[in-house]
């Protein structure tokens, strides 16, 4: 199975340099230095042995949390309450690599990277000399990192439907066309004719035309070599390992992976886990992560009632809204039984008097018992040189 991620805001970012992995405070980023006495410091959690996970660019004049975003003509660090922070410039990190990131630098020696794409910033491949993309195959963690592309949606050009034709979303052109099968080709001229879909004998145009589109003739085909392959790996030499990027044997800077989980390896438990905010601190929590469904298995509502999930024990977020760190908050965690059968009856709280409730189309299985968190691997979080919890 591949999967292609792109701009998410998700924003947790690996530091990879020893600085980041040692017991002194953080100093140390891809390509640049979060040096003591700069006004942006790292918000960041620390794992024995492994490499640090950049949560956000932090100002230290306000205290608080900044993102970069653009300010008239700059790129600026801007705080919640603030209409304005300190000036970044962005360009690609100074990486021996073909594909790298984006990152912003400051005036006095802070850099970061662009806390925007799902991997570390906006990922930069050098032989292109553009932002890319990456996919990869989830059992073996081999990728790419693909340049603007534009993609076969089962587009022709002609009404024999024998002619096939990318799309792509308007903006910046597609340097590649990408085909079904995974193979690239050279990106001919933009069409701009009345585009047809289908196959031989049923073959006919679209009409309306899709307007969300530009549309490009296939050129000759392209050497596999054309695009840069890449890996994903499990960094560190402790408990938590880190899930990293590597390109051409060297690591590359990212965090979080599909939806911010697993951004971690246990290796106690032999599992992938997620930094989630608990009553004992930060902890790397192997199970599901889910909002409280609001049911519950008994009559006095006291055992709640969960869909099926993949693990064998799920935290519920405590609620309110996302919170901005990206890290989950929650209180209690719950073992279930993934042999269990559905429930045939559920139960829900209304006014503070427990009731049966119909189950409808969605099965629910009974939790067994809470859950203990000290079995789960924890976190420390540091804002520049202060800790903040662990």
């Amino acid at each position: 199975m591949t999967f292609r991620l792109s701009s998410f805001t998700l924003g947790m970012i690996a530091c990879l340099l020893p600085a980041c992995t040692s017991p002194e405070p953080p100093i140390g980023s891809p390509g640049g230095a979060f040096v003591e006495g700069t006004q942006l410091v790292a918000h960041a959690l620390y794992a024995e042995g492994a490499p640090a996970l950049l949560i956000s660019a932090h100002d230290s004049k306000t205290d608080e949390d900044c993102a970069f975003r653009q300010v008239g003509s700059e790129i600026e660090c801007v705080s919640p309450n603030h209409a304005s922070g300190p000036v970044a410039t962005r360009s690609p990190a100074s990486e021996a690599t073909t594909v790298t990131f984006l990152e912003m630098a400051t005036p006095d020696g802070a850099r970061f990277p662009e806390l925007r794409d799902i991997f570390g910033g906006t990922l930069f491949d050098r032989h292109w000399q553009k932002p890319c993309s990456l996919e990869y195959v989830v059992e073996t963690g081999e990728g790419q990192c693909v340049p603007p592309y534009a993609a076969d949606y089962g587009f022709f050009a002609d009404t024999a439907c024998a002619t096939r034709i990318g799309a792509s979303q308007p903006g910046e052109p597609p340097v590649v066309m990408k085909a079904n099968d995974g193979s690239f080709f050279e990106v001919g001229p933009e069409f701009t004719g009345p585009v047809f879909q289908g196959g031989p004998g049923s073959c006919s145009v679209i009409d309306p035309p899709i307007t969300d589109f530009r549309y490009f003739s296939r050129g000759a085909p392209m050497a596999s070599s054309e695009i840069t392959s890449v890996r994903l790996v499990y960094q560190g030499a402790g408990r938590l390992k880190l899930l990293t990027l590597e390109n051409e044997g060297k690591t590359v800077a990212m965090g979080s992976v599909i939806a911010g989980r697993d951004q971690y390896r246990d290796t106690l438990l032999d599992e992938t886990c997620t930094p989630v905010r608990s009553p004992e601190g930060i902890r790397c929590f192997t199970g599901d992560i889910r909002q409280p469904s609001g049911a519950f298995a008994d009559p006095a509502c006291t055992q709640p009632a969960v869909e099926p999930q993949a693990g064998d024990s799920v935290a519920f977020e405590e609620p309110g809204a996302a919170p901005s760190d990206g890290i989950a908050r929650v209180s209690e965690i719950w073992r279930t039984d993934p042999h269990a059968k559905p429930l045939t009856k559920s139960f829900v709280l209304t006014d503070g008097v427990c009731g049966e409730a119909p189950l409808g189309k969605v099965s629910l299985f009974a939790v067994t018992s809470k859950d203990d968190w000290s079995r789960y691997a924890p976190l420390q979080e540091r804002i520049g040189s202060r800790v903040v919890s662990q």
